[in-house]
């Protein structure tokens, strides 16, 4: 963890992070959540290890999870401040161009807290950026526009 914590914060510093947001984002990080339970399933599907060494070990990967991802929650969470500057710059397009404008942050899983935004305000179309990813990332997690365009109440239209 501490490697990982050295190697990620150096980086949200060189990016312009907030120090605040990079610090949120550097906690969640150095768990080593994913990459411990992977190498976990790797070596219980490969016959490495065995069902209680398995359990052992992803017991021992989310319990060493639990602390950096409370601190980060209680002391570092990123409120919506960070786009502001995003929104007052679409607000700004739209306005010049005679659009109507409205804009909403919302915290949470990605797909289904749009897709319950949708459901609660009685919306017709979302209009949603298509970020391309790997074939091999697409293939294995999908994407979040895929997601939408499949779990969304109303019309979907993606931009690229």
């Amino acid at each position: 963890m501490v490697t990982k914590f050295v190697g990620i914060l150096p980086l949200t510093r060189a990016f312009d992070f907030d120090p605040r947001d990079g610090m949120y984002i550097t906690l969640l990080m150095s768990t080593g959540l994913t990459f411990g339970t992977i190498s976990a399933l790797f070596g219980l599907t490969n016959h490495i290890i065995d069902q209680r060494q398995y359990t052992i070990l992803v017991t021992a990967v989310i319990g060493s999870a639990v602390v950096p991802t409370l601190i980060a929650q209680r002391w570092f969470q990123p409120s919506a401040l960070p786009f502001s500057g995003i929104i007052d710059r679409a607000k700004a397009k739209a306005v010049a161009n005679h659009v109507p404008f409205e804009a909403h942050v919302i915290a949470g899983h990605a797909v289904s807290s749009i897709v319950e935004f949708i459901q609660r305000g009685g919306y017709d179309l979302l209009v949603i950026g298509y970020m391309g990813h790997s074939a091999l990332y697409n293939r294995i997690i999908g994407s979040t526009t895929d997601r939408l365009v499949e779990l969304a109440p109303c019309e979907v239209m993606v931009v690229k």
